[in-house]
């Protein structure tokens, strides 16, 4: 396993950051999420592997992701309840980024920065998807990384991931993509290409998907025409537009890092994960036009791009620009991100749960009773 080097000052700073980051997500008790997840806790004590099936789902309402279940009964079979069950969770979570983050590039700071702007906030909020964002993170790395059975690796952390939340499922074909591409077969190649150019298309015929509604609904189920709807008619902070400029905009911004990076020395594993995540990105692309089919794939996005950061971190790093550029660099990407939030929430979503976050929040109310105290 190949791993970068940085130093102890920086790596020690981080993880201080880190821990105190993590208390601040993992010490909230209020979100749009926090009650759904919290009595989906405590219905997990009806948990076990005899009555996991849909009707044990229904009737007991605990989560239908076997991996989330064993982890969150184990926690309550110590009596350890759901905010401190949040805590330990953010903060191990966290740490994990944080040890990732500087394995992969000396400019971790990027990575973390990144993080916390977006899609930190959407952690909070979508508990289990930490976890398979967290979890797909580990599986990218050893998939670049790693100097063999990195197609193995990839899986086997990509389906711990899936225990968690299912819709890690549709990051499994990523591996075959890639391994296509290697074959540079020129059928294959074509065949790959029209399902991107169909992608990149997909605003064009996506308000046309309209008029398919009423036969779907006829011929196959209200519910996906109902999605179908949900596709085209929405507002942009909620509908399709949404994946397309979360998948667009990080796809142009590595399709110019890659042609930077031709002249730069990288290492090859460097190399590797640059050239991986540019093509994770055009996988996401390819899966925009199933959008209506399965709605998870519109959070593919939000979850590489802790590894979208990764991406450019080293860039930044190998690029070895003046302070000056770099500082720029960083600002544009902060830039963006705060627009991905504002994008995906709205404006007064994203308001109410950073209030939400940073003053509905154990560590808080802590703070302000000793300081009230003195």
């Amino acid at each position: 396993m190949i791993r970068i080097k940085d130093s102890k000052q920086v790596y020690c700073v981080h993880t201080l950051i880190a821990i105190v980051i993590a208390c601040i997500m993992g010490m909230n008790y209020k979100n749009a999420d926090y009650n759904s997840y919290g009595q989906m806790y405590s219905a997990v004590e009806n948990f076990s592997i005899n009555n996991f099936d849909h009707v044990g789902v229904v009737w007991y309402g605990y989560s239908a992701d076997v991996g989330y279940n064993i982890l969150t009964k184990l926690f309550l079979d110590y009596a350890i309840d759901y905010t401190w069950f949040r805590f330990i969770i953010f903060i191990a979570g966290f740490l994990t980024i944080n040890i990732i983050a500087h394995r992969i590039s000396s400019y971790s700071s990027v990575i973390l920065l990144g993080y916390v702007i977006y899609p930190c906030v959407m952690d909070v909020i979508a508990f289990r998807n930490y976890f398979l964002e967290i979890f797909t993170y580990i599986a990218f790395y050893y998939y670049c990384f790693s100097k063999k059975n990195n197609s193995r690796n990839y899986i086997f952390w990509l389906f711990l991931g899936m225990t968690f939340h299912s819709s890690g499922l549709l990051l499994v074909p990523f591996a075959l993509i890639v391994w296509l591409k290697k074959i540079s077969n020129k059928y294959i190649d074509i065949l790959l290409n029209v399902f991107i150019i169909i992608g990149l298309l997909m605003p064009a015929y996506a308000p046309f998907l309209l008029d398919v509604r009423s036969i779907a609904a006829d011929s196959i189920t209200l519910d996906v025409a109902r999605r179908y709807a949900g596709y085209a008619e929405k507002e942009v902070n909620y509908g399709y537009l949404v994946m397309y400029i979360f998948t667009i905009f990080p796809l142009l911004i590595l399709h110019h890092v890659r042609n930077k990076i031709k002249k730069c020395k990288l290492l090859k594993c460097e190399r590797i994960y640059i050239n991986n995540t540019y093509n994770l990105f055009w996988y996401f692309c390819m899966l925009m036009p199933l959008a209506p089919f399965v709605t998870a794939i519109s959070r593919m996005p939000r979850n590489a791009f802790i590894i979208f950061m990764s991406a450019i971190s080293i860039y930044l790093y190998r690029k070895r620009m003046s302070l000056i550029n770099n500082a720029i660099c960083i600002c544009l990407l902060v830039i963006m991100f705060i627009g991905f939030n504002w994008i995906e929430m709205g404006q007064s979503d994203v308001v109410i749960n950073y209030h939400y976050i940073m003053y509905d929040n154990y560590l808080n109310d802590f703070i302000s009773g000793f300081f009230s105290g003195v």
